[in-house]
């Protein structure tokens, strides 16, 4: 009987030791939501007549802008600018970020171009503002 009990005591150390490990290991926590930290940033539009000259400048209203977690290829969030052109993502945790929004190539076609800025979070409860996006609209 003391025999069992001494194999039970090793294997329930074993389990505990095995179970922290993996707790720990799994514990790496990537880009996206769950942090506390937020990004802001501003989107500004330059209105194009036909000919390509600038007959407007303004902080777009309604824009949509996107986030890439790290190196995603497909937009992980998406969010809208405000009355003054503002957007902010929240709750996200430390690491890389690229945001954009579309910027029109040729509005016959309905071509657009993504205008991609790269911010980092660097530490937790962080807000970050990310460089303007410049978009034409035509």
């Amino acid at each position: 009987m003391q025999r069992y009990m001494s194999y039970y005591r090793i294997i329930t150390k074993c389990n505990v030791l095995f179970i922290a490990l993996f707790l720990i290991s799994s514990c790496e926590l990537t880009p996206g939501e769950g942090g506390t930290s937020s990004i802001t940033g501003k989107v500004f539009v330059h209105e194009l007549n036909s000919s390509g000259i600038v007959i407007a400048e303004y902080y777009s209203t309604d824009e949509k802008v996107f986030i890439l977690y790290d190196e995603d290829s497909i937009f992980d969030e998406e969010t809208s600018t405000s009355f003054n052109g503002e957007y902010q993502f929240k709750f996200l945790r430390k690491g890389n970020y690229r945001i954009f929004s579309y910027s029109d190539i040729n509005s016959f076609t309905n071509e657009q171009e993504q205008i991609l800025v790269e911010v980092e979070i660097t530490e937790n409860n962080q807000e970050v503002t990310a460089a303007e996006i410049v978009i034409e609209r035509r």
